[in-house]
């Protein structure tokens, strides 16, 4: 897919991270490891290996932009009332940790 991108644009500017799961059973002591770890291997590590693996050719190109688009679940919770409700969107603060300039 990037190579088309590259090919029929000559270069690559842009970068939209927009995937991401939120398949949690309704109770926290329901989470397995298995739910817990499929959130974060989409919504994390899928925006870094894609941004990581990017970042070479967006790097050629003079003016670049990664946004990275979350869910509103990080800032409010999946469990309402519950003091750990976003935990499992603690990744939200991995995805800013994204927004700092890759470029010094």
């Amino acid at each position: 897919m990037t190579a088309n991108a590259v090919s029929a644009a000559g270069r690559l500017d842009v970068l939209v991270n927009n995937a991401g799961v939120t398949s949690l059973p309704d109770r926290l002591l329901e989470v397995t490891l298995e739910d817990w770890d499929r959130v974060f291997s989409v919504n994390l590590r899928g925006l870094f290996l894609c941004t990581r693996s990017l970042m070479p050719r967006l790097l050629k190109s003079p003016a670049v932009s990664v946004v990275n688009i979350s869910s509103y679940l990080g800032m409010v919770g999946v469990y309402p009332g519950f003091p750990v409700a976003s935990l499992p969107y603690d990744h939200k603060g991995g995805r800013d940790r994204f927004h700092t300039p890759a470029r010094h």
